[in-house]
């Protein structure tokens, strides 16, 4: 049995218990509703455990690296027909969560069955977020725990300060599906994307533009 689940089933006043949890996830649900008509394209917001979370302009390191990453898969989903790549605007349900990740990329098997009007995106293949004081409790928290339960098959974790990249695979065990580190990426590496295999590149194109561009050429002539 679920260790959770056991702890509240000793409980003698279980049925009180779980009342109280049904009623909370009602109300949390009229929240989530109320939160996603509030919402407008000019917002950034992401609805986390109950409560709405406002995200401040990113700073230039962190715009910097999220810009290079775009252009990278951009490109390579593109030109290979792998699916769709959506860069921070895509707002990602996953359970009793909203998230807008930094980047998103879906594989064709699911982003065929997307159509111009949805607004809520089921689990990437891949998520890469870009660490920010404000954000990297969550994303290293609340999100990686979601993305991992969720199925989401790649997470990486891109540090702007430090230049260096967390990846986790998202492996299948006895127990269930969990997330296992691989090496912790610097500059000096290539980073292998295990969602999209023929994808490479060194890590320190994430974090120079003029780096990135000329990679990006060299792609194009493959």
């Amino acid at each position: 049995m679920n260790k959770i689940v056991d702890i509240i089933m000793r409980e003698p006043n279980v049925e009180e218990i779980l009342e109280e949890v049904r009623s909370a996830l009602q109300q949390e649900e009229k929240d989530r509703k109320a939160f996603r008509a509030w919402l407008t394209p000019d917002r950034k917001a992401e609805f986390i455990s109950g409560e709405v979370v406002m995200h401040s302009p990113a700073k230039e390191r962190h715009l910097l690296a999220t810009t290079t990453l775009s252009k990278v898969f951009g490109f390579h989903v593109t030109h290979y027909e792998l699916g769709v790549m959506r860069v921070e605007k895509a707002m990602v349900s996953l359970g009793r969560n909203d998230f807008e990740p930094d980047l998103c990329v879906w594989l064709k098997e699911d982003s065929d069955k997307f159509d111009k009007e949805m607004m809520s995106y089921p689990a990437p293949a891949l998520v890469i977020e870009v660490l920010s004081p404000s954000t990297k409790k969550r994303d290293r928290g609340i999100k990686k725990d979601t993305y991992e339960v969720f199925g989401v098959r790649e997470y990486w974790i891109v540090d702007p300060d430090k230049e260096t990249v967390e990846q986790f695979i998202n492996v299948l065990h006895p127990e269930g599906a969990r997330f296992e580190p691989v090496v912790l990426h610097g500059t000096n590496d290539n980073i292998y994307c295990a969602a999209f295999s023929k994808l490479s590149f060194p890590v320190s194109i994430i974090f120079d533009e003029a780096k990135c561009h000329q990679f990006v050429l060299e792609m194009m002539k493959e």
